[in-house]
């Protein structure tokens, strides 16, 4: 079936960006330390029992280089409207339907708050409408601590009413790790924070950096390693589908849709690790690939090798790119066909305006020579009930409130998980502890997530 669709009935969503997704460049490859995806293809959707790793699908990258950066450009929105009424009343419904005495419901009772107010990037509201979650299940709830924002909820989160961009850093380091976080470095108050003190050992994940307080505007997030060793896994942001109390449909394109509309050379290919079985690629600047739809989220997915080089994105714009990314794959080395990894999300986009939008991919790279290449598994995009009527803000600090920013301490500590591998059933989803030497030169340059102006 080439086109899928799935209602949900939440206005918020989260996207995970893996560390190997196109929306992450790398500044330099040979710096890195990581797996080679190739090694095991099918490893992007299997268990840590079949992987003996917990890593977020299976990869990661570590660096021990001084001054070696990590950063990424967004505009999210979260937005979080509960009243203490309707918490209770969830929480009573919870505690009616679960066992008495029961280890596993109070998991479960914990992660349904949680996704009920703060969707997880693992529940129906993903754009890959994942409709359960078992003990298989990526970020399985035995390996998250209650530090995780996937699991810890205070009770004012849910008296007031917060407006803003969220996102959520997740990786490793060493036992001696320094490493400093910037946000909007370029803006009138810029916000510098200072971690240390990390105590991640092996098989552990950690939280490197967290806000739920960025103003709803676009901002650009640097993560640069002073010492010690740092890695990074994955990246979630959060965002608002449509308006509150909307409803989402999700609607899935294969690449063999008929509203899918090829120009230049491209080939369809064949392999159970993709979407419905089939994805499609081309060489050579210009091919292009073309899509009209409604809604107000879309997300590209496809797979990276080393011989993948850039492409541009346009939206309702036939001369200035939404976005340029790269498909090169994130492993070390030159121009060559290895270090494949399926299921990448290569663009994403948030905030379109209400009416039909039409998406334009346009693979780039040299006319000769070493022609890069571009894959494309498959499209979803996300239409809401009710559209969103929040609007960019002007802001003079990264925050909603910048009298609360300019007094946050400078100096804070990564919060860990406490779990073991051997005694979880969690999948490769997972995150842990690796070891392993090179550089930190992670660019997630991904404009994505930002305001769009038909």
């Amino acid at each position: 079936m080439s086109r899928s669709n799935v209602t949900t009935n939440t206005s918020n969503l989260n996207v995970t960006i893996d560390d190997f997704d196109p929306l992450i460049s790398y500044s330099d490859y040979s710096d890195w330390s990581t797996p080679d995806p190739q090694d095991h293809p099918d490893w992007f959707n299997a268990s840590s029992s079949i992987t003996s790793e917990v890593w977020h699908e299976a990869t990661y990258h570590y660096t021990t280089v001084q001054g070696a950066q990590a950063s990424f450009n967004f505009t999210g929105m979260f937005h979080v409207a509960r009243s203490i009424s309707q918490l209770l009343l969830f929480l009573s419904h919870l505690v009616s339907s679960c066992p008495s005495s029961s280890t596993f419901c109070s998991f479960l009772f914990l992660f349904n708050i949680k996704s009920h107010l703060y969707p997880s990037p693992y529940t129906s509201q993903s754009p890959l409408n994942l409709l359960s979650i078992s003990s298989q299940s990526p970020l399985n709830l035995l390996s998250i601590s209650s530090q995780s924002p996937l699991l810890s909820f205070p009770l004012y989160q849910y008296t007031n009413i917060t407006k803003g961009s969220s996102v959520w850093i997740y990786g490793f380091t060493s036992s001696t790790p320094n490493y400093t976080l910037t946000i909007d470095p370029s803006s009138s108050q810029p916000y510098t924070t200072s971690l240390s003190n990390g105590n991640t050992t092996a098989n552990e994940r950690a939280l490197l950096f967290s806000s739920e307080e960025l103003a709803y505007t676009q901002h650009e997030v640097v993560l640069e390693n002073q010492s010690g060793g740092l890695g990074v896994d994955l990246v979630v942001v959060g965002f608002e589908g449509g308006a509150e109390g909307a409803t989402l449909a999700n609607t899935t394109l294969d690449d063999r849709a008929s509203e899918i509309v090829f120009t230049g050379s491209w080939t369809q290919q064949n392999n159970d690790l993709f979407y419905n079985t089939t994805s499609s690629y081309t060489e050579g600047p210009g091919n292009n690939f073309q899509v009209n739809f409604t809604g107000s989220a879309v997300y590209i997915y496809g797979d990276q090798v080393n011989d993948h080089g850039p492409f541009s994105v346009y939206i309702n714009d036939t001369t200035t790119p939404y976005a340029t990314h790269t498909g090169r794959s994130g492993c070390g080395g030159g121009y060559a066909k290895y270090c494949e990894k399926v299921h990448g999300l290569a663009f994403f986009a948030n905030n379109l305006p209400e009416g039909q939008h039409t998406l334009r991919l346009e693979n780039q790279g040299p006319s000769d020579g070493n022609m890069t290449y571009f894959d494309f598994d498959y499209l979803v995009y996300t239409t809401p009930s009710i559209y969103s009527t929040q609007s960019l803000a002007s802001s003079s600090c990264p925050f909603t409130n910048c009298t609360t920013a300019s007094t946050t301490s400078s100096t804070t500590s990564a919060s860990t998980s406490t779990s073991s591998p051997s005694t979880s059933s969690s999948s490769a989803g997972e995150l842990g502890m690796a070891v392993g030497n090179g550089a930190l030169g992670l660019m997630m340059g991904a404009w994505f997530l930002r305001k769009l102006l038909v």
